[in-house]
Formats: C-alpha cells, structure tokens, sequence
C-alpha cells in the first residue's frame, strides 16, 4: 500500500474513532475511486458511509467490497444493515442471512439478522438469533444489546432491563444502553411524573456519554414536551373549575377554590422537579431555551397559574374572567404541544415538516373564539357581570390572531 494511502487510511480511521463519520468518507472516497482493487480503503469506506447515515453509498461500497473479498461477512453485514434503513427489509433479510452463512461465528452477523427479524415482526426468531450472537460473544456488550433491543420488541421488559445492565456492566459509558433503558421507563406509568423524571435522567446520561447522542437529546425533548402538555391540561380543569365556582358563589369558596385547584398541578410539577438530578435539569432547561415551542408553552402555562392565582385575590366582577383568560393559555400551550410534537414526528420520519393543522381549521377555531367573545360580552350585559368584557377581549385579540396566521399560511401555499 502506497505511503499517502497508509496515512489516509490511518487519518480516516482516526475520524471513525471520534464520530467524524462523514468527514471520513469524504477523505476516504476520492481515493477509493483511484484504488478500486485496495480492500483496506473500501472496506473502511463502506462502514464510515454507514455510520454517517449515507446508506445508498454505503450499500455501493459494500457491494464493491463483497467484489474484492466475496468470503468477507463484513460486507454483507453492512449491506443487510443499508437495506434495513432504505425499507428494502427482503433484501436485508437475505444479506444477513448470507453473512451468517458466510462466517457462522460472526456475532456482529447474528446480531444484525436478530434486529431484521425483530423488525420484520418474527420476535421468537429474533430472540433466538440475537441469544446466539451473545453465546458467540458473551463478552462484547453490542451482541448484548441487540438481545435487550429484541426483547424489548416482543413485550419482554424484565428480559430487556437485565440485558441492557448487562451491556453497561460491560461498557459503563454504552449511552445505547442507557437509552434503552429510559426508554423501557417511558413505557409504563407515562403519566406518573416521577417516571417522567427518571426517563429524563436516562435519557441525560445517554445523551453525556455518547457521541451519537442527537436522538437522546430528541428524546429528552419529548419528555418535556409531554410533562408541559400534562401540566397544560392539569391548568386548563383547574380554569374551568374556578369559572364555574366563581359562577355559582361570590363567597369564601371562590377566593379558595382558585388556590385549592393549583394544588394537582404543583404536586405534579413538584415531583417531576424533584426527582430530576442535576444534569439533567440543566438540560432541560437549555431546551425550554433554545426550543421556542417549548418556551412560548411555558410562558402561557405561567400566564394560566397567575390567571388562577389572580381570581383568588381580585375582585368577584373580574374572576369570571381571568378563569376564561387562564383556560384559554393552557388550552393555547397545549396545542402548540401537539404542533411541536406532530412536527417532531414527522421529522423522525424523514416526512417533510408540513404545518399539521390547515389553514381552514385555523379559520375554524378563530370564529369559535370569536363566538365565545360574543357570548361573553352578552353575558356581560344581560347578566351583569361586566368583568367577563376581559375575557371577551382575549378572544377577540386570540381570533384576529389566528385569522392573521390563517391569511398568512394560505399566502404561502
């Protein structure tokens, strides 16, 4: 081998150890087009493209890697795995199979086709596959992984939890391992807080150790996305509760009533806090402010708690409407919720980040509120309760709003 393909080759293997997958590739290819016989340079090529999530070039320099070395597994290892991510599962399935059949000690091999099985849905399979990769390298934590990550597929949780505190009594800074394990948390008791919290934390420890660490960064966002939406439907009852209380007494129980209420919800958010250690929290809190979907959320759900708080200590005129303007904040922070989440999902997906609500829905609700806004204003007049005018008026201000989006967005396609 050539000295200057020795050092490029050393160079892009220094890259792969970093993460700096891409930049590896880039180095890797013009020469690899240059040395189309060198199985070093195609090899390491192949698996760089794979790592940076460029699988139509991986899967090609796989296949010209299976040219040059046709009883090298890697290859058809790598290919099954391109094919897996372009949905082409068949394929992989046959390209995993062959790996295996090509090097049947292979565990890297094994453990792939175990994951392809599990996607595929044949989880008895899998399950048996993946046990096989971790009997051939009990001692490697990914064979371990791939065994939690299968089990986890088919329901198991008790299997899946000991298998990934196996891959972490192996690799105590596996951020997959922790990541799967805040997942299995987020799966149950979803609204308890306290396993919001817990998943949180998982999620912040995968997030810290690994290099890859954009999908737990991803995840930890819908943790907070999911805890905000809680709290926001918590606030948007409490609202309803002190309308109708303030509706039916001017008495003690409507200056209490409003600060009884806020009790659920500060347990909630209380205990969700509490739980959370302190990386973590400083993780969340960088979200709430680089994510604006998640600040602005925030914000309302603030404007709901004074709202609350302000009809226990203002006058009996004016709490009919502050009730109104703090149902219509937390009603408010929890669409934008389901908008950021949607938008989230779609993204995932490698869907384009369509608006998820129509610009004629968007129409919709700005004529509802501008009915409640006369509602509101006959209420005020017929009934004699002048402070629900208030209440009127954040709704006219919230349908111009929206009327003003709606013209916007249909501008713009």
């Amino acid at each position: 081998m050539p000295l200057d393909e020795t050092g490029i080759l050393v160079r892009a293997s220094d890259l792969c150890v970093d993460g700096h997958f891409a930049e590896a590739s880039d180095l890797l290819r013009p020469v690899a087009e240059r040395e189309l016989a060198s199985l070093d340079i195609w090899r390491l090529l192949a698996r760089a493209e794979l790592d940076a999530e460029r699988y139509e070039r991986a899967l090609q320099a796989a296949e010209h890697t299976h040219v040059l070395a046709p009883a090298d597994a890697l290859s058809d290892v790598i290919a099954s795995f391109a094919l897996l991510k372009l949905g082409r599962t068949d394929e992989a399935l046959e390209r995993a199979r062959r790996a295996i059949t090509t090097d049947p000690h292979d565990f890297g091999a094994a453990a792939l086709l175990a994951r392809i099985l599990s996607v595929a849905g044949f989880h008895d399979d899998a399950q048996a596959v993946a046990a096989d990769a971790a009997n051939l390298a009990p001692d490697e934590p990914h064979a371990h992984l791939t065994l939690g990550i299968v089990a986890a597929a088919a329901g198991e949780r008790d299997a899946a939890r000991e298998s990934f505190r196996e891959v972490l009594a192996l690799d105590p800074a596996s951020g997959a391992a922790h990541h799967e394990l805040a997942r299995l948390r987020l799966r149950r008791r979803v609204n308890d807080p306290a396993v919001l919290a817990d998943a949180a934390s998982g999620f912040a420890r995968a997030a810290n150790v690994s290099s890859a660490s954009q999908r737990s960064v991803l995840s930890l966002e819908k943790v907070l996305r999911r805890f905000l939406s809680k709290t926001a439907y918590l606030l948007f009852i409490d609202a309803y509760l002190v309308e109708r209380v303030s509706a039916s007494s001017n008495g003690a129980a409507a200056r209490l009533v409003p600060v009884a209420v806020l009790v659920v919800p500060g347990f909630y958010a209380v205990r969700f806090l509490r739980q959370l250690t302190p990386t973590p929290r400083q993780r969340l809190l960088w979200l709430l402010i680089e994510e604006r979907a998640l600040s602005i959320a925030t914000v309302l759900e603030v404007v709901s708690v004074i709202s609350i708080l302000a009809a226990a200590v203002g006058a009996a005129s004016l709490r009919p409407s502050v009730a109104v303007v703090a149902a219509l904040a937390a009603l408010a922070a929890r669409l934008l919720l389901s908008l950021a989440r949607e938008r989230a999902a779609r993204s995932a997906s490698g869907q384009p980040a369509e608006h998820a609500i129509r610009a004629s829905l968007i129409w919709v609700i700005a004529g509802l509120l501008g009915l409640l806004a006369v509602a509101l204003l006959v209420a005020a007049v017929t009934r004699g309760r002048p402070g629900t005018a208030v209440g009127a008026l954040v709704c006219v201000v919230a349908s111009g709003a929206l009327a003003q989006l709606a013209i916007r967005r249909r501008a713009s396609g």
